[in-house]
Parts: C-alpha cells; structure tokens; sequence
C-alpha cells in the first residue's frame, strides 16, 4: 500500500480576462436550431513559479459543423489562480526546469477554469444569435492524462 502525503491547498482566483471574443450575429445562426452546434474546446497551461501563479487559457470555438470550417464564434478566456502556498504544493525538479502539481489541484483548477469559461460565454452570447447555446459540460481530466496514483494527495481548500 502506498504511503500518501496529504498536502493543503489554498488558493484564489487573480485575475479572469476575455483575450478575444467574436461572434456572426446573423439572422442566419439566429435560427438555427440551439442543439446543432459544435464547439472545439483546447486548453493552454502556464506556471509562474515567481509570481505564485498557475493560469489556463480557455480556448474555444463554435461551428455549424464537427470540421469547424464554418465557425460562428471564438472566445478565449484567461483564467489565473495565486497558489497562495505554491512552494509547499508545486515540486520543481532540477531536471529540464521540470514542474510536478499533483493531479487533484490540477484537475480541480481545470474544472474552475472551464467553469468560468462557460459563464463568460453565456454572459458574452446573451441577446444574440447564439443566446441559448452552451459550452459543453467536460472532464476535465480529458486535458490532463492522469497517471498512477503517486505518494501526495491533495485538500484544496
């Protein structure tokens, strides 16, 4: 049986930014039916050792279809989180400035940030073409390939 180190983590969320937003707002998507429509959803991760920080850009696009070659929307939301006891919680190894976060915060962090990225499209798209589609609901482990459990655990707080 594997020993598991319980870590506490507390954070909060910095700062939350819409970086690019656009939508076809024609007569055409308006009718539409709501259920038809495809999103692409991609994440980008960045670690700020210095600053405490860990942040997720939110990618996403709608289209008309699953090839999103007619593409009626793109937003791209910025969500940061101060890891407020980041040297505790964050392993930095000395090999190729490599960085390990144990899985729970990182999935937990993932799932507030797509979270997040849903209301702001909801919010964005209200009283347009698009007001009535939704961002899909999503694991969030579909962005982080979850290996075997290791020795930590962690509470986020």
């Amino acid at each position: 049986m594997i020993d598991l180190k319980k870590i506490n983590v507390t954070f909060r969320i910095s700062s939350i930014k819409t970086v690019r937003f656009n939508i076809d707002n024609s007569e055409e998507v308006r009718n539409i039916d709501r259920k038809s429509f495809f999103f692409n959803i991609s994440l980008g991760t960045y670690i700020n050792p210095g600053d405490k920080k860990i942040g997720f850009d939110v990618i996403q696009f709608v289209s008309l279809d699953k090839e999103m070659s007619n593409k009626v929307s793109e937003l791209i939301s910025h969500i940061e989180f101060e890891i407020v006891n980041f040297d505790e919680v964050v392993q930095k190894s000395d090999k190729l400035n490599e960085i390990k976060i144990p899985d729970q915060i990182m999935l937990t962090l993932i799932s507030i940030s797509l979270s997040t990225a849903r209301g702001i499209f909801a919010a964005k798209v209200e009283g347009s073409a698009l007001e009535g589609v939704y961002m899909p609901v999503i694991d969030p482990s579909t962005f982080k390939k979850i290996p075997l459990p290791s020795k930590e655990t962690a509470e986020v707080k």
